[in-house]
């Protein structure tokens, strides 16, 4: 048996995305805490999908891209026709099988899981088994399943029949254990026990963003140019749920008041689906903002806080129960100033009139009151922007996430047994 020193952990993460390859926050937080933790001395190793595999360009130590999707990323809906149900049992039986081999090459103290959707429950029951296992949640992927086992949801017969299939087959089909949930915030804590899980013993530790790289900027709203035009920024997933069609509306209402003409506005992030896009380039056309908005792209981490200094305003319109935006976080830490909805966790950081303006979701005219209002007190919007670096320094860091994440995993091993046998 490999020996550790005691101070030193041993993890091993599994989640479905790991950058480079990533959707939204949940896949880089992993990828944050996952260095911070080896920065600090500690051994960690990532089990993900080999989802866009080929398009690596160099080795990464200690990431295993083995695991499987039973369907593209973005693909709707639950697999219900035969062949679909038969491809679906071979993701399955795939990555249980890989898995165990992972667990019994590398042993390690104690298993994170961040993400498993898209790749069967059945892996996480082999985990289960065979190690202390402790989830972070940062959306409802692990809800239905904590609330099925709770019995309070019955899954329809064919659900039932498949389960069945699958334990004949040899993938397990165990519980999962709430005994280590961790929650990025009480709102997302708060939902799962409303879809019925159990979450007595769930802890929230809320997500925090590098000040390395999320440091307050010179804010361009009290050093722009005259005649200058305002600048507004979105940043993230470029997404319905994330409310952007929300932005452009209210964009347009707030260029027909006089003086506030060349407003225009930056979508910073990578597209959902093209239908999305599609109706967006619509509206723009219809709304005659063509040339006052401006599609940006997605750009590597390192330089998102130069681009949030380049511009005046930053709107966060989210409509769905956000768990913990780290768009918000990382916008809030660099100083611009913040306009924002206050869905879900959002409420938890959002303080109306103090480190930003808040708005009701999915509204255009209220936004564009709020943007029309912080285009014309810069002063007070600039202070807003301070106030709110500050709090993220003081509350929301990176390096106090990875301390909180340390302390409980090892709490959670306790001195325990390495991965062994499988449990009963």
């Amino acid at each position: 048996m490999k020996l550790r020193h005691e101070a030193t952990l041993d993890v091993l993460f599994i989640t479905n995305l790991y950058p480079p390859f990533s959707v939204g926050g949940y896949e880089q937080i992993c990828h944050d805490v996952a260095q911070s933790l080896r920065a600090r001395g500690h051994v960690v190793n990532v089990l993900t999908s080999n989802y866009r595999v080929a398009e690596l360009k160099g080795p990464e130590p200690g990431v295993y891209r083995r695991l499987r999707l039973k369907r593209d990323w973005q693909s709707p809906g639950i697999l219900t026709n035969f062949p679909g149900v038969l491809h679906s049992i071979h993701i399955q039986r795939h990555n249980v099988r890989t898995v165990r081999q992972v667990l019994s090459a590398s042993r390690p103290r104690v298993v994170m899981v961040w993400n498993g959707m898209h790749m069967g429950h059945g892996f996480l029951s082999a985990v289960e088994r065979r190690a202390t296992v402790v989830y972070y949640l940062s959306d409802a992927w692990l809800a239905w399943i904590l609330a099925q086992q709770a019995e309070r949801i019955r899954l329809p017969v064919q659900r039932r029949i498949y389960h069945a299939l699958l334990a004949l087959l040899g993938i397990p089909s165990g519980g999962v254990r709430a005994d280590h949930l961790l929650f990025c915030s009480h709102a997302l804590r708060q939902m799962y026990a409303d879809l019925g899980a159990e979450v007595s013993k769930g802890t929230v530790i809320y997500h925090g963003v590098s000040s390395d790289i999320f440091s307050p900027r010179p804010q361009h709203i009290v050093n722009r140019a005259p005649h200058q035009p305002v600048s507004v920024l979105y940043s993230g997933q470029i997404a319905h749920h994330k409310g952007v069609h929300t932005v452009v509306e209210a964009l347009a209402c707030v260029r027909k008041e006089p003086g506030l003409e060349d407003v225009v506005l930056g979508l910073l992030g990578g597209i959902a689906s093209e239908e999305y896009r599609r109706q967006l380039d619509r509206r723009i056309v219809e709304l005659g903002l063509v040339g006052a908005v401006h599609f940006l792209g997605k750009k590597p981490r390192t330089e998102l806080a130069d681009e949030y200094a380049k511009h005046d305003l930053f709107v966060f319109p989210s409509e769905w129960v956000e768990p913990f935006s780290l768009s918000l976080l990382e916008g809030m830490a660099v100083g611009i100033p913040v306009i924002s909805t206050t869905t879900g966790g959002s409420s938890e950081i959002v303080r109306d009139g103090e480190n930003a303006l808040a708005f009701q979701a999915g509204s255009p005219r209220d936004l564009a009151v709020k943007l029309s209002w912080a285009i014309k007190h810069p002063q007070e919007m600039a202070a807003m922007g301070l106030r709110a670096s500050s709090q993220i320094a003081a509350e929301y860091t990176l390096d106090a996430e990875v301390t909180s994440v340390e302390s409980y995993l090892r709490a959670a091993t306790g001195g325990g047994n390495t991965v062994g046998s499988e449990r009963a």
